[in-house]
């Protein structure tokens, strides 16, 4: 797995490395409520009661046309936005100025500017009801802007995106396949419009000759003049014909009447077949590719926060290290053998895992070893990593040749070095026998020649 090069992951490993070195107890009772689970799941109850309320609201104003509102619906929209208020101030006490520059900036820009919104409806909410209407119009003006604004508070619902995961994906999909989609509909603009040319040209040249001889109107032509009269008619009759709006068949109908001629029938079957299912299945496998690949990468996310779980799972004693005893002792614990197998990981050898994992041979595993290891295990091999391969066998195999050379070389060296030694073990034989000679026999030239 190219763990190096997915920037995404490598800063999703460095968040939660971030709230691994700040504990639990190192954070404010504010920042605890606002970085828990259950204030987003509160806050998504919230949201999910305005909209019912503001739902209810326009019913009742649709099925009460000459009375007012009521005035329990301005109280509970003052509610609403106390609530919206006070967790956009205590947001932004949390987080202070990274509030606005940090990974979810667009989020916090987005809340301020709908909170801003509903604030400003309820002052000129309050204002209208202290002053009244105003003259000349001022009042009906002052109305509609607020209508606006109350409008504008709907989009608060696409806060919801933010709070689940599975509406953020969806989102971050279409976001990710615009692009793919916006070329797909120019491919598909051109086509359309070259089809309407030609249709609207022969339709003219039917009605012109019509004309000219005099015949009687028909049906077919009024329907003819309809579809094909002008080029925007025809660009509309021909998307129309692919998205389901109208009956193809009866479209061309009217053509292929007045002309006396198939001709037209196989352009525009050919055109439908060609919208229809290839440049329609484009944009579904345009969408299914950018699924799978979001697929993956949640997968990855959620294999690399899952890893920090293990290893406190593994880490028994709390050391913030993981030693080979205790590796082994918990490889038949289920989270661990479940982790291993999502990670495409055989828990079999736990031994030859240890090794691959401690990188730096210090006999235990760290946590940025443990993740960054199991991350880089992941999946099978690719040609990167073969190539790689290669190369430093490569290495190997020169570091072996000069080191074979030596050898030869030092073997070489050994070989004279023995064979002086061998003549000086003679020599030195040869001055003993000399000297037992010359004491036996006091022939001290004997030993003066050897010496030389």
């Amino acid at each position: 797995m190219d763990f190096t090069g997915n920037v995404a992951l490598q800063q999703t490993v460095v968040k939660e490395m971030g709230k691994r070195n700040k504990t639990n107890t190192d954070f404010a009772p504010s920042e605890k409520l606002v970085k828990s689970d259950g204030f987003d799941q509160f806050m998504g109850v919230m949201l999910i009661l305005n909209a019912l309320v503001m739902g209810i609201q326009v019913n009742w104003q649709a099925g009460h046309l000459e009375e007012s509102d009521p005035t329990v619906f301005g109280w509970i929209d003052k509610i609403f936005c106390v609530i919206f208020v006070s967790e956009l101030l205590l947001r932004m006490h949390v987080f202070r100025t990274d509030f606005y520059f940090m990974e979810d900036w667009k989020w916090s820009v987005f809340d301020t500017a709908i909170v801003g919104l509903q604030v400003m409806e309820e002052v000129m909410a309050i204002v209208n009801s202290v002053t009244g209407p105003g003259e000349g119009g001022e009042g009906g003006s002052n109305f509609g802007f607020l209508k606006l604004l109350k409008i504008g508070r709907l989009l608060r619902m696409v806060r919801m995106v933010r709070l689940i995961p599975e509406l953020k994906s969806m989102v971050y999909l279409i976001l990710a396949s615009m692009g793919s989609f916006l070329w797909t509909c120019v491919l598909l603009a051109l086509l359309i419009y070259v089809i309407a040319v030609y249709m609207t040209m022969m339709a003219t040249d039917s009605l012109k000759s019509s004309l000219s001889s005099g015949s009687e109107n028909t049906p077919q032509r009024d329907e003819l003049k309809i579809y094909w009269g002008s080029v925007g008619d025809s660009i509309m009759s021909l998307f129309h014909s692919i998205s389901g709006g109208a009956d193809w068949a009866d479209i061309i109908g009217p053509l292929t009447v007045e002309t006396g001629t198939q001709v037209h029938n196989v352009t525009f079957t050919m055109f439908i077949a060609f919208a229809t299912m290839v440049i329609m299945n484009l944009v579904t496998g345009v969408f299914v590719e950018g699924a799978s690949r979001l697929a993956k990468e949640d997968k990855d996310k959620e294999l690399v926060k899952m890893a920090f779980k293990i290893f406190d799972i593994v880490d028994d004693d709390g050391s913030a290290e993981i030693t080979y005893d205790e590796l082994m002792d918990n490889m038949a614990s289920n989270s661990l053998v479940e982790y291993l197998a999502a990670m495409d990981l055989s828990s079999t050898n736990a031994a030859d895992l240890f090794k691959l994992l401690d990188e730096d041979e210090s006999g235990t595993i760290n946590i940025e070893e443990f993740v960054y290891g199991c991350m880089r295990l992941k999946g099978g091999a690719r040609a990167a990593d073969v190539c790689q391969i290669v190369v430093d066998m490569r290495g190997v195999i020169s570091s072996l040749k000069k080191l074979c050379e030596d050898n030869e070389k030092s073997d070489s060296k050994f070989g004279q070095i023995w064979q002086e030694m061998r003549l000086l073990s003679a020599r030195t034989i040869r001055i003993e026998e000399c000297v037992r000679t010359a004491v036996q026999d006091s022939m001290m030239p004997c030993v003066e020649s050897d010496l030389v």
